[in-house]
C-alpha cells in the first residue's frame, strides 16, 4: 500500500496541471470547470497486480487546505489496464463542498480511456457528469444543478520530434453555475452548451525544450464570448504558440 499526506493533484480529468503532461497548449472546459484542481488529506493507493490499481483518499474542500465546513469528501480511483494498449480509469469525488454547509453534497464521475492502437497513434476520451445538490440556478428557489462533459482527442506522432494533436469537445453547464457567464445585453443564460475543437502541433527542440503552434474554434449556443470590436458572439478562434523548457 502507498502512502501520500498533504496537499496534491487531483485524480480526475485526462488533463493536468503541468504543460509538458498534455498534448493541447489550452486546456479543456472540463479542465477548467467540470472537477478540482488539488486537495489536501490522505491517499492510499493498493496495486492490482497486472490489472491495475485502486485508490481512495478522504480529502478536505476543493481547492483549500483547510477545510469550509465539518464534512470531509471521499476521493477514489480505480485505474485498469485489460490489454497492454488499453488503459481505463474511474474516478469519483464526493462530499459536501459548500462554506458552513456538511450536508449537501457534490459529486462527480470522471472516465477516462486512453488506446493506442499503433506505435504513432494515441487515443483518448474524457466524460464527466457532475451534480450540486445545495446549489440554485439564478432566479430560481430549486436547488439541484448539474453538468456534462465529453472531450475526444488523437495525438498522432510523425516523427520522433514532431506530432500532431486533436480535440474536440462538448461542455454542458445546465444551468450556468459551473462556468458563470454573461451573455449579450450582460444577463445571465440558464443554460449553456460548448462545443471546440483544437489543432496542436508539437516540436521537439532539444531533450528538455518543446515548442508548440495552436489553433482553437470555440463555439456556444448563447453569445458569451466578448470580442473588442463586434461586442458578444457565439464563437471566438484564437491562435497560440509556447516555448516549454522542462527537467
Amino acid at each position: 500500500i502507498d502512502f501520500k499526506v498533504g496537499k496534491f493533484v487531483t485524480l480526475l480529468g485526462a488533463e493536468v496541471i503541468e504543460s509538458p503532461a498534455n498534448w493541447n497548449f489550452s486546456r479543456s472546459y472540463m479542465f477548467g470547470f467540470s472537477i478540482p484542481f488539488t486537495h489536501t488529506g490522505v491517499l492510499a493507493s493498493y496495486p492490482l497486480g497486472e490489472l491495475g490499481s485502486a485508490t481512495l483518499g478522504v480529502v478536505n474542500a476543493w481547492e483549500r487546505v483547510d477545510d469550509n465546513n465539518k464534512a470531509k469528501s471521499l476521493l477514489g480511483n480505480i485505474t485498469l489496464t485489460p490489454f497492454d494498449n488499453l488503459t481505463l480509469l474511474v474516478n469519483g469525488i464526493t462530499g459536501a463542498e459548500q462554506a458552513g454547509d456538511s450536508n449537501d453534497d457534490r459529486n462527480v464521475i470522471d472516465l477516462v480511456a486512453i488506446y493506442q492502437p499503433t506505435e504513432q497513434l494515441t487515443l483518448m476520451a474524457n466524460y464527466d457528469y457532475g451534480h450540486e445538490s445545495a446549489v440554485a440556478p439564478a432566479g430560481t428557489s430549486e436547488a439541484g444543478v448539474d453538468w456534462t462533459g465529453l472531450a475526444l482527442y488523437a495525438k498522432y506522432d510523425f516523427t520522433p520530434t514532431w506530432s500532431l494533436a486533436g480535440r474536440w469537445e462538448w461542455f454542458s453547464d445546465n444551468d450556468n453555475v459551473r462556468t458563470g457567464f454573461t451573455s449579450f445585453g450582460g444577463g445571465t443564460p440558464p443554460d449553456i452548451d460548448f462545443q471546440e475543437w483544437t489543432l496542436t502541433s508539437q516540436w521537439k527542440l532539444y531533450e528538455h525544450v518543446l515548442a508548440r503552434l495552436e489553433y482553437r474554434h470555440d463555439f456556444a449556443d448563447q453569445r458569451v464570448f466578448f470580442h473588442d470590436t463586434d461586442g458578444f458572439s457565439s464563437y471566438q478562434d484564437t491562435v497560440a504558440a509556447e516555448v516549454i523548457y522542462h527537467f
